[in-house]
């Protein structure tokens, strides 16, 4: 076996860490956990993850103060392709049109859709969906 003396160093300042990342619209927050798990809940393929933020229901600010708020609402999707940037595509669409409905044979876009879906009606019962995107999309239906 080769001995990487980097990869050990490495190894060693990650073990010392005292606390994990997680950004959240733009900001960067502390966590005492770890807020992944590895295993991507789109695909169920493990490796690199990150946390997909179905819909920012709180400010900065409030994020700030209880960084534990920027777990609401999210799912964990492959890094960055194809269940990550097919979540924010979605995301932006539902921002554009919250009565959207999305047909498609693609199993992921499908997943993605049913938990975009399920993370607003959670948001809405909380009562953290905001007032102007209900607003948006009651004046949507009317053009």
């Amino acid at each position: 076996m080769i001995h990487n003396p980097l990869k050990a160093i490495r190894n060693w300042l990650e073990s010392r860490k005292l606390f994990y990342t997680l950004n959240y619209h733009g900001t960067r927050l502390k966590l005492p956990y770890p807020p992944r798990t590895g295993v991507c809940e789109v695909c169920g393929k493990h490796g690199k993850t990150n946390r997909h933020h179905f819909w920012y229901a709180f400010t900065r600010k409030q994020v700030m103060e209880d960084p534990d708020l920027a777990m609401l609402y999210t799912g964990e999707m492959c890094g960055f392709w194809p269940c990550h940037e097919m979540g924010n595509s979605i995301r932006k669409l539902i921002e554009l049109d919250p009565e959207i409905k999305i047909v498609s044979k693609n199993s992921i876009i499908k997943t993605i859709f049913a938990m975009q879906q399920k993370a607003i009606a959670q948001c809405k019962k909380d009562g953290n969906y905001p007032k102007k995107a209900e607003k948006d999309a009651k004046t949507t239906k009317k053009r």
